[in-house]
């Protein structure tokens, strides 16, 4: 009786040990369950966030509650066979305690192939942590076809975030686009733990983010604390597919920001160019400055600009197609998706609207060849809007165009902001 019990326990223990092993070679995060059974395994007070993807490196971001040595383990098969060193990137005060950041670049990486990673922290003070193993692509050299993910304003509002965020990898895209105010107040960084990294936490770690400054975001120092921006700028551009993305900050509005725009436009080949940053341009917009009307608009008509987002206005608005100059051959399409968990603001329609709602809401944005598709969903994923921009050639078509208002500037003073921390509002509401 004593030996069949022994050998009871030695086969429960093979097979819990083949479980186990087979549990960790999950490409998913299936260490979730046994962090709460082992708390020792996990000890990052963030996990690893994507940022400044490429087809062949990706910089791996990560949080941990002290200093060390560390680096990130991936691969393309079941082993996490190559490693990657950390580098200890910037301390963030937390009141009583202290998180710090690492970075890890993943360099020489294959063009479209699917990689899971974890990263291994060694601290000084002893103990080793890591996180979940977790799955990211890489983008593709060339290809005609992308999807992404566009929203913004999602500060101060992290539950209707998080079931927002939930329902993003069912459209499988490429990257996120945050048109801003990602934080209620950018100098707190619990308030970019609470409001950002946790909602998001399980998408930052697959999904790159790019994020236009906020004037709730704080300074350009906050943002170059959280993201790893191309040129260490809070304006940036990069392709991605058949796509220009082009990245602004609205409170950087010199005649450097300007030229190096107007010299990123001619140089793309990208099929489609689009523009995000934080406050809206728009014809019935409260907030057109001098920057925007001298320098911003007539290059985005010239170097004819697809799609421009904004966000700032807690609400969802899309304007009818607006030529920006008069006989224009080319239309400019004005979103503002500022619907992702702030207040939400009253919303009124105007003729120069195609859609106008008071909703939280992301977009799914697909260019596939010649056609760029909008679809837009509320916090529960249904469906309030959709449109179709097709081109032909590299020209928009014309039907398209031939709906489209022509732009006319009032001369009068308008109202400019000059800081992030400025809070005028639109008229649409407060």
């Amino acid at each position: 009786m004593a030996r069949r019990m022994r050998y009871a326990v030695i086969a429960l223990a093979v097979a819990a040990a083949g479980v186990l092993t087979a549990w960790l070679a999950l490409p998913v995060h299936t260490e979730s369950a046994l962090e709460a059974l082992f708390p020792w395994v996990h000890h990052l007070t963030k996990e690893p966030w994507l940022q400044n993807p490429s087809p062949t490196a990706v910089t791996i971001v990560y949080e941990t509650d002290g200093p060390g040595e560390g680096h990130v383990e991936f691969g393309t098969g079941a082993r996490l066979d190559q490693s990657a060193p950390a580098q200890l990137h910037e301390t963030v005060p937390y009141g009583d305690t202290t998180g710090y950041l690492y970075r890890a670049q993943l360099t020489g990486l294959t063009p479209a192939t699917t990689y899971r990673y974890r990263g291994v922290h060694k601290r000084d003070a002893g103990g080793n942590a890591r996180s979940s193993v977790a799955v990211f692509e890489t983008w593709p050299e060339t290809a005609d076809r992308v999807t992404f993910i566009a929203y913004g304003d999602s500060r101060s509002g992290a539950e209707t975030h998080r079931r927002m965020a939930r329902q993003f990898d069912r459209f499988r895209p490429a990257f996120i686009l945050h048109t801003g105010d990602a934080a209620d107040y950018g100098e707190s960084h619990s308030d970019w733990e609470s409001e950002f990294f946790a909602p998001l936490r399980g998408v930052l770690d697959h999904l790159p983010v790019f994020v236009a400054r906020g004037n709730h975001d704080g300074m350009p120092e906050d943002m170059r604390r959280w993201f790893d921006m191309p040129g260490d700028r809070t304006w940036y551009s990069f392709d991605c597919g058949p796509v220009h993305v082009v990245v602004l900050d609205s409170y950087e509005q010199g005649a450097d920001v300007a030229e190096w725009l107007a010299a990123d436009l001619a140089a793309t080949k990208a099929a489609w160019k689009v523009v995000a940053f934080h406050v809206p341009v728009t014809p019935c917009s409260y907030y057109l400055g001098e920057f925007d009307r001298r320098s911003l608009l007539p290059l985005m008509d010239k170097h004819r600009v697809d799609l421009v987002l904004a966000g700032h206005d807690h609400g969802y608005e899309r304007f009818k197609p607006i030529r920006l100059s008069p006989n224009a051959d080319h239309a400019v399409t004005f979103i503002t998706t500022g619907g992702g968990g702030a207040p939400l603001y009253p919303v009124s329609q105007t003729p120069a609207h195609a859609v106008a709602l008071s909703a939280h809401h992301f977009g799914v944005l697909t260019i596939e060849g010649g056609r760029l598709t909008l679809e837009v969903f509320d916090q529960d994923g249904k469906s309030i809007d959709h449109l179709t921009i097709a081109k032909d050639g590299g020209r928009l078509d014309p039907a398209y165009v031939g709906e489209a208002r022509t732009w006319e500037f009032a001369e009068q003073a308008v109202p400019q902001l000059q800081t992030p921390n400025d809070e005028v509002r639109s008229p649409i509401g407060e």
